[in-house]
């Protein structure tokens, strides 16, 4: 977000930009159990039994990600008279997942599918269903980082040197950046680098430097 020339006076603009990056692959699998009943309906069997996926509610919350709502179960059975009777019940379903991030402004782009189904009966009038689930998506962060959306380079205001000594002898600090000295005294930092032999930007420890004119 810093730019500038030896030569010339330069105009940048620096913005807030969005930017969205993933901090966490969802892929479990949890099982869903609901006891239903058949409102009086008495059943001797079950000849067959489906569910899906009925409604979907993601909430994120204090570094928490919950996928919750109800899981769609039809089912045939058959009473103690033999006849064929076909339910349809809904029961909850209900997920959660631990998230890394202390940041507010999330996303979460998840599926919930189910794998498969089971029962028990669990008395004359009831029955549990047990419904596997998958659970699959993306988790997302948004965040700003300042960018530099406009540069203008104004060539008619050429900068004049202020010192006419070919080189300068600058005593830095540890922690001190090659760039922001290089700014300071109007020069290149490749060129500070080679002719210091540096070798990254930061300065570890304190160190004599010089800097060339250009």
């Amino acid at each position: 977000t810093d730019a500038y020339s030896t030569q010339y006076d330069l105009n940048a603009q620096v913005n807030d930009v969005s930017f969205e990056r993933m901090i966490a692959n969802v892929n479990e699998q949890n099982l869903a159990k609901g006891n239903v009943e058949t409102d009086g309906t008495d059943i001797l069997g079950v000849i067959d039994l489906w569910c899906k996926v009925g409604s979907k509610d993601v909430t994120l919350n204090n570094n928490e990600l919950v996928i919750s709502g109800d899981i769609l179960a039809t089912f045939i059975a058959k009473n103690s008279e033999g006849i064929i009777n076909c339910f349809e019940k809904a029961f909850p379903y209900e997920h959660r997942a631990s998230l890394q991030s202390e940041n507010l402004m999330l996303n979460a782009d998840i599926d919930v599918k189910v794998m498969g189904t089971s029962f028990s009966l669990t008395g004359d009038h009831s029955i549990e269903i047990r419904a596997e689930i998958q659970i699959s998506g993306e988790v997302s962060e948004k965040f700003k980082l300042p960018v530099m959306t406009e540069l203008k380079v104004d060539e008619t205001k050429k900068k004049s040197p202020e010192d006419t000594a070919a080189l300068i002898i600058y005593y830095a600090e540890p922690g001190e950046s090659v760039w922001n000295i290089a700014r300071k005294y109007n020069t290149s930092v490749d060129e500070m680098i080679a002719l210091n032999n540096l070798t990254g930007d930061r300065l570890q420890a304190k160190t004599m430097l010089l800097i060339p004119s250009v």
